[in-house]
């Protein structure tokens, strides 16, 4: 935990000096698409347009109270959760393609192998993006090719993961990535782009390699907007981050 306040305070001159992109901040329950995991999969079948995969085989699912857990073995893709299809009149995730968007992830990891998997594949018609995740930390891609790591005990408790995506600055949409409401990336967000229609939401093991595993992790919610939204700092982040413009300020006079 002080790992976050610490990148959180030293991030300050960065975001100071050139000014984040995502200026407005929602809290999740203000989001137009919210689901606890008991939404997603009450027990017995998938829920308000959820799916799971091609491989169910080696997937197990059970809810307990509004949380979501799944455990997978030895899968071989296609053991994810998908958030894609219209169900029963509940369309989710296919109206994502304007190039802003905000997903929200309130997970716990109780295991995964050493390479992890990825917990966000969030496509918007026109780019996708990658957050990866193992027990001890959270990755994601960086424009023109490598992964960013944020070191993180993912096995603490829950987490809570958002990535944003805004095209209003760039002609090219930019990523923020937030854990725990503390900007992990950097204030001007990153840009990825793919240059593929993909738009999908899938969490859990997408590729054909050991990547993504065995895996068990619970899901207390996911949300998403259909805008770009920065999280509203717990206090103690707020705190510091005025600490460290202070600071700042002083350094200036001197």
């Amino acid at each position: 935990m002080k790992l976050k306040y610490t990148i959180a305070a030293l991030g300050v001159t960065t975001m100071v000096a050139n000014a984040a992109v995502v200026t407005t901040q929602a809290d999740v329950s203000t989001f137009s698409h919210q689901f606890t995991g008991s939404e997603i999969y009450d027990g017995s079948s998938y829920q308000n347009g959820w799916t799971g995969g091609a491989d169910t085989a080696n997937y197990n699912l059970t809810t307990t109270g509004s949380i979501l857990r799944i455990q997978t073995v030895g899968s071989q893709q296609g053991s994810t959760l998908n958030g894609t299809n219209s169900t029963n009149g509940t369309t989710i995730w296919n109206d994502i393609n304007s190039g802003e968007f905000s997903l929200e992830m309130n997970v716990k990891v109780n295991a995964t192998n050493a390479e992890g998997f990825r917990l966000m594949w969030a496509g918007n018609d026109t780019e996708r993006y990658f957050v990866d995740i193992t027990t001890t930390g959270v990755s994601y891609n960086l424009n023109g090719g490598g992964v960013a790591t944020f070191a993180l005990d993912t096995t603490d408790g829950f987490h809570t993961y958002r990535l944003v995506g805004d095209n209003e600055a760039a002609a090219s949409t930019r990523f923020h990535l937030y854990v725990d409401n503390v900007e992990v990336t950097d204030p001007n967000g990153g840009v990825f782009s793919s240059g593929t229609n993909d738009s999908r939401l899938l969490s859990g093991d997408t590729t054909s390699g050991t990547f993504g595993d065995s895996y068990d992790i619970e899901y207390a919610s996911i949300a998403y907007d259909t805008a770009a939204f920065a999280p509203v700092p717990e206090p103690s982040s707020a705190a510091l981050l005025g600490l460290g413009g202070i600071a700042l300020i002083l350094r200036r006079k001197r």
